[in-house]
């Protein structure tokens, strides 16, 4: 839930997202493809949604991902020709978002 609150999800929503594994827009009452988004967190969040699924570092026998290939990040933010001083920063917010996406990972049932 931290994770989500960090990049700027509200408590109420984070609370709901974790507690029932809903949506936040739609815990909110709100278009699930309607979320808003801090400008501080905008260009990683671009970023994260840009990134495929191959990005992700995944177990050779399935399961949930570890995390983002940081050889990909790189990667994504050399394309979108993001300025290398900027890259700490984006790279610090996609930690958070990393961080919550495998949290819902990890919180699916199995099976």
């Amino acid at each position: 839930m931290a994770a989500l609150v960090a990049v700027g999800v509200p408590e109420a929503d984070a609370r709901a997202r974790v507690a029932d594994q809903t949506d936040p827009a739609e815990a909110a009452g709100r278009s699930t493809t309607e979320m808003g988004v801090l400008p501080c967190n905008w260009q990683a969040v671009q970023v994260f949604a840009g990134m495929p699924g191959s990005c992700w570092e995944v177990p050779p026998m399935g399961g949930a991902p570890r995390g983002l290939r940081r050889d990909q990040v790189v990667g994504e933010l050399t394309l979108r020709g993001l300025r290398r001083r900027d890259w700490p920063a984006i790279f610090e917010r996609l930690r958070v978002l990393e961080s919550a996406a495998l949290e819902v990972w990890r919180a699916r049932p199995r099976g």
